[in-house]
């Protein structure tokens, strides 16, 4: 656990770059989550968040931190970053009759395809 107080060099500097992003998400604990934080030599600075589920290394997407954002947003992002990796997991558990009806990983034509207003149901 990183206790130390936040004024030992993550400042409210002007440019951020991945040694101070990695600075900051040094300071976030949240179970049993991880992170990796790349995108150097091409231009762009991304944290993505690592978890193990069924003993298997699992990478949340990528997200985007400007070089121009402020520590808040930073641990805001990290923040949005985990809620959304956590409601993956929950999507991929989530079964009604034996099947995953709100699964993160349908086919995006699929969906549209069924979004022809035949298949919908509503209260009257």
């Amino acid at each position: 656990m990183n206790t130390k107080p936040i004024d030992d060099g993550v400042e409210q500097k002007h440019g951020m770059t991945h040694d101070r992003v990695r600075k900051i998400i040094s300071y976030i604990e949240c179970g049993r989550f991880l992170w990796h934080v790349g995108g150097e030599g091409h231009g762009v600075i991304w944290i993505q968040p690592v978890f193990i589920v069924n003993g298997k290394e699992q990478h949340g997407r990528k997200w985007l931190i400007s070089e121009h954002a402020v520590i808040s947003e930073v641990v805001q992002t990290a923040f949005k970053a985990l809620l959304t990796a956590a409601e993956h997991e929950l999507r991929e558990s989530f079964f009604y009759h034996g099947r995953p009806v709100f699964g993160p990983h349908f086919d995006v034509n699929e969906l549209h395809r069924i979004s022809d207003g035949k298949h919908l149901e509503v209260r009257e």
